[in-house]
């Protein structure tokens, strides 16, 4: 048997929301904008959070965003259920408004950190379209061997529903077939740092990183005073 719905069928359930937002005041904010990306199970949310507080930068995480409209138990939340359970992704359309929202409540931030996105081109480009392209993408690199691993061991400790094992192998699948794609609309952006080290190592390579974005950030904007 299979599913009642065909994947695009159960994604156009998903009730819209249809209310006015003008992103217009994303487009000409002159603050970083930092992507964090990596398989499953890499550890994106522990590192994107981190080099938030160290920055003092407003974190946005997507598997969050997706939370909180599974616990609500709403019909929405319940299509976003079933959906991550088949391993596969929330429409384009739905993760970038959610993330918009987001945006604008911190409008006044330094920065932001979006950890999990973009998981797709269409994502990416529905964002590059309406804010801009980001300042920096970070990609925390494993090996597939080690994702699969940790995910197993998330699972065991009962940590999220969707670590089961169908919805893990769909959700490796489709990080290398979509997610890796999305990389070539940001290639003078990408720093890969090897995630297979330390914590803290990690977290070093990566702010190393973002400090020089923000010193080439200081540098455009004193010549152009």
């Amino acid at each position: 048997m299979g599913n009642c719905c065909t994947r695009d069928e159960l994604g156009d359930e998903i009730p819209r929301d249809d209310g006015p937002l003008d992103t217009s005041v994303l487009r000409h904010i002159n603050v970083p904008i930092i992507f964090v990306i990596g398989g499953p199970g890499v550890g994106k949310t522990f590192i994107a959070k981190r080099l938030a507080s160290e920055h003092g930068f407003t974190i946005i995480t997507i598997t969050e965003l997706i939370r909180l409209e599974v616990n609500d138990d709403t019909h929405r939340g319940r299509l976003f259920k079933k959906i991550m359970l088949e391993g596969r992704h929330i429409p384009a359309d739905v993760i970038v408004r959610m993330i918009f929202r987001r945006m604008l409540l911190f409008s006044g931030t330094p920065g932001y950190i979006i950890s999990g996105f973009p998981r797709d081109k269409k994502q990416a480009r529905l964002f590059n379209k309406k804010v801009k392209p980001p300042d920096l993408l970070i990609y925390l690199w494993a090996r597939r061997q080690l994702l699969e691993h940790r995910m197993r061991l998330r699972a065991i400790a009962n940590e999220r529903f969707d670590d089961i094992d169908e919805a893990i192998q769909n959700r490796l699948e489709i990080f290398y077939d979509s997610t890796i794609r999305a990389l070539s609309l940001y290639k003078t952006a990408i720093t890969v740092i090897d995630a297979q080290q330390s914590n803290d190592e990690v977290l070093e390579l990566c702010s190393n990183a973002i400090e020089r974005v923000m010193e080439h950030r200081r540098m455009v904007d004193e010549q152009n005073d």
